[in-house]
């Protein structure tokens, strides 16, 4: 029999042939700490095709560095979707248009992913139930999220759809699955007022509604249960049949939007190519959320995530011809900063401890 030492700290993997055909998919395994101290139990297997299985067998990195690539390019992703919904507005859809069309695609491409590597989703009533909670979540942020543009800037609803990373964080002190620590709490909140540079907040004079306020805030809290919840099922489940359980749910969900208001497509092929642009993004963004909250977990993901605005603004700045602040900048710079303190928090509180 033939093991493998080390893909991710601590695991191991048996190639022998009866054990490694199990093991076909995307990224390998997800290791899981015990808990005591005897390292890693054995890996949940996540059946990745072979291609994969080699490609991250040459990765030189940890599961946490893994995690936080995915993390960072899966918000890259996402931050494709503004400029082409921007796009796909601009010719004429609407908003009912942009997330039915949208949804559709982020479910498709698990479905098509699951059904290629045969795997099983809705495998029982309890993965059944919590595909609904999940989905249920997901159709209301995204509801929630554009119901606000109706009546608060996008700024404004963005900065506090970001709160959810710290309401995210509170929920997981109060369950004592984190420790407390000013460190923790600081780079938090620092890293949502750089958002508020990036996305010029100071500058604007906007007009408040509380309404607009109040759905913005009700995304925010979904976004935060919905991670929450993918968070811990990653824990034990594969991270592509959570994202197809979810979004099939989500998209039935959001399709009774039509009975609102019908859906507007866009009126020539430039338009359609805008919306597919932000299909794509979106698709892309969601397997990398996905399997990037199962290899560091909801918040840090969470906290990542604040990248997001960062990319639109240089993707807008470099495609659109938009000219950022000094202001914005610095923004992106503190919320940087935020981010790589975070990751260093271990060995600061380490050293403080020493001191």
């Amino acid at each position: 029999m033939v093991k493998v030492e080390r893909l991710w700290d601590g695991c191991e993997m048996d190639l022998s042939s009866s054990a490694y055909h199990k093991t076909e998919g995307f990224l390998g395994f997800l290791a899981q700490k015990s808990k005591g101290n005897s390292g890693f139990r054995r890996a949940h297997l996540l059946k990745p095709p072979k291609i994969w299985y080699f490609a991250v067998m040459a990765l030189p990195f940890s599961k946490q560095t893994l995690g936080l690539i995915i993390a960072v390019f899966s918000t890259l992703a996402f931050a494709c979707y503004a400029p082409g919904a921007r796009g796909a507005y601009a010719d004429g859809a609407n908003a009912v248009f942009i997330i039915l069309f949208t949804t559709f695609f982020r479910a498709l491409g698990f479905l098509v992913f699951c059904l290629i590597n045969k795997r099983r989703i809705f495998a029982n009533k309890t993965d059944t139930k919590i595909g609904f909670i999940n989905g249920f979540f997901q159709a209301a942020s995204i509801t929630c999220i554009f119901s606000s543009l109706a009546f608060i800037p996008a700024p404004l609803m963005t900065i506090i759809l970001f709160t959810h990373t710290l309401m995210l964080l509170l929920v997981l002190f109060a369950k004592k699955e984190m420790a407390p620590d000013m460190l923790t709490i600081s780079t938090t909140l620092s890293a949502l007022l750089g958002l508020t540079l990036v996305l010029g907040i100071w500058d604007l004079h906007l007009e408040y509604s509380l309404l607009g306020c109040l759905l913005a805030f009700g995304g925010a809290l979904a976004t935060m249960i919905r991670l929450y919840a993918i968070g811990q099922e990653a824990k034990t489940r594969d991270p592509a049949i959570i994202g197809a359980e979810t979004f099939l749910v989500a998209f039935l969900f959001v399709s009774a939007l039509v009975f609102f208001k019908s859906p507007v497509m866009p009126a020539t092929e430039a338009g359609w190519t805008w919306a597919a642009f932000a299909a794509l993004g979106s698709m892309l963004g969601t397997f990398g959320m996905f399997y990037g909250i199962a290899l560091i977990g909801a918040f840090q993901w969470s906290l990542f995530s604040k990248t997001e605005p960062i990319f639109v603004a240089i993707i807008a700045a470099t495609f659109l011809h938009e000219i950022l602040t000094l202001w914005q900048y610095l923004g992106m710079a503190l919320v940087i900063a935020s981010l790589v303190l975070y990751q260093m928090k271990d060995i600061l509180l380490k050293k403080i401890e020493e001191k």
